[in-house]
């Protein structure tokens, strides 16, 4: 997947052919399949500041629906969402607010183009708010999330594990294996946080991850495992 430069080019004046269809298209000559969009992570989108939703990215998303291409989004960033955890926190204070506007527009955006082919990383860091979560993923079938390695998301997943698995266990088709693929070269990274997901959906341990989060295993059942992984017998434990 790659990403199209809506940053550093201004948006209403842009050069022929740097139109972000005419981006995307020798993208996919090059040899890429998919769209990477970083423009709703909190400081891409403070630095850009124009919303997903807006006219000017029209012909981008009906582009996109009309072809089916996939998207990856990173919407929104790894912030608490409770209340009493952002009193006197003044960073969270702030930024508690703007991560909600990415979220609003980023709905904004699938009322427009509700067939989107889009998956939201990380779990759409709602892990702590997973019956949000199943209202957009009941209401826009095209839309998946992925288990990219957040631990504390893994960690708001694990306060409640019940309600996890039934939620893993309904979605399986629509929740990718995720792996941060700016990582997933790097040995010390496979070793450490590949295995810790792997051990947090097979069994049920508890555990503290290197970065200090606690996690409550889910140990999903055979069925789901195989939805999750390609080979699931292949996949370290």
């Amino acid at each position: 997947h790659a990403g199209v430069d809506l940053i550093e080019i201004p948006l209403d004046n842009m050069p022929k052919g740097m139109n972000a269809v005419d981006q995307y298209k020798e993208l996919m000559e090059i040899g890429f399949d998919g769209i990477k969009l970083i423009e709703t992570k909190p400081n891409a989108y403070e630095k850009i500041g124009t919303k997903i939703s807006g006219e000017i990215y029209d012909d981008f998303f009906n582009y996109l629906e009309e072809e089916q291409i996939h998207i990856i989004c990173h919407a929104t960033d790894q912030i608490t969402h409770r209340a009493e955890r952002r009193v006197g926190n003044e960073f969270l204070e702030k930024k508690y607010p703007l991560c909600e506007e990415i979220y609003a527009d980023c709905l904004a955006r699938l009322e427009k183009n509700p067939n989107l082919k889009i998956t939201f990383a990380h779990f759409f860091f709602m892990g702590e708010e997973l019956s949000r979560l199943s209202e957009i993923l009941d209401k826009y079938p095209n839309v998946n999330v992925d288990t990219t390695p957040a631990e504390r998301e893994l960690h708001y997943l694990s306060e409640t594990p019940e309600e996890t698995r039934a939620f893993f266990k309904k979605y399986a088709d629509r929740i990718m294996l995720g792996t941060d693929d700016k990582n997933a070269f790097h040995e010390e990274y496979k070793k450490v946080q590949l295995a810790m997901l792997d051990r947090w959906l097979r069994s049920p341990d508890r555990f503290t991850t290197k970065w200090g989060n606690k996690l409550v295993g889910v140990k999903l059942d055979r069925e789901t495992l195989e939805k999750a992984y390609e080979d699931p017998e292949a996949y370290p434990n």
